[in-house]
């Protein structure tokens, strides 16, 4: 089975018409085709995003106990790392290691400033290790333990890049009971929260650690389907159906 991106260049050859930018995973870049106006629209309809690797998938090694927590990526009003900061007041919490990574788009704004500040003051023990590069993600990802998503309502889009890559490599995720979160997720691949609720995150946590062999059989669950859904024969196979179906 060919990947999408070489089908798609044999399929464009064949298709005429105004054409639109379109952009698809591949590997670990991002590959940006050309396609037919309408095949655009058919490809946003019926195709779902690959998954970031095309190789059979890393995945996260079993742990004995829920050990170390972690966020990760863009900083920003909405993404809930105040949230997290705030359940981390519990002294029941303290028996992990949090790891708050990520920054705001630019390092030096008031808001990056004033959250790094809050995190030195509130959990002075967190780890602060910035934005993690993309070859290094990866790694991260495996090695945290569970990923905390304490995303708020309103956040523009609503659904996460990192919830997939976390997804995608095994690892437990503690997510906001929002609907994009649950659209990505499944209703059994995290433990949902209600947004901007410490107590309700410190909870989570709490019952994580005390059906942790549970919580990574569900994580490994959700990156088998992942696999059969989205792994990257299936997208092809679906993108040959659209192209033969909109050429005939």
């Amino acid at each position: 089975m060919a990947y999408p991106s070489k089908v798609l260049r044999k399929g464009i050859n064949m298709l005429f018409g105004k054409r639109r930018l379109e952009q698809y995973l591949d590997n670990k870049l991002v590959t940006r085709m050309y396609l037919r106006a309408d095949l655009a629209r058919e490809c946003g309809v019926y195709l779902p995003q690959p998954l970031y690797r095309k190789e059979i998938p890393v995945t996260r090694k079993y742990s004995k106990s829920l050990s170390r927590v972690g966020f990760s990526g863009y900083w920003g009003y909405g993404k809930g790392v105040e949230t997290l900061i705030e359940a981390w007041r519990n002294k029941e919490l303290t028996k992990f290691q949090l790891v708050i990574a990520g920054a705001a788009a630019f390092v030096h704004d008031s808001y990056s400033i004033a959250l790094r500040q809050r995190i030195r003051r509130e959990v002075p023990l967190a780890e602060v290790p910035g934005m993690i590069p993309d070859q290094m993600l990866e790694q991260f990802i495996t090695e945290l333990d569970l990923l905390i998503l304490p995303y708020w309502p309103g956040l523009p889009n609503g659904t996460s890049a990192m919830a997939l890559r976390a997804a995608e490599l095994g690892t437990p995720i503690i997510a906001s009971n929002l609907p994009a979160l649950r659209q990505e997720l499944g209703e059994n691949g995290a433990i949902y929260i209600e947004p901007k609720d410490p107590l309700a995150l410190t909870k989570a946590i709490l019952r994580a650690h005390a059906q942790w062999p549970l919580m990574q059989v569900r994580a490994r669950n959700l990156q088998k389907s992942l696999q059969e859904e989205h792994g990257w024969s299936t997208v092809g196979q679906r993108l040959t159906d659209i192209i033969q179906q909109m050429s005939s």
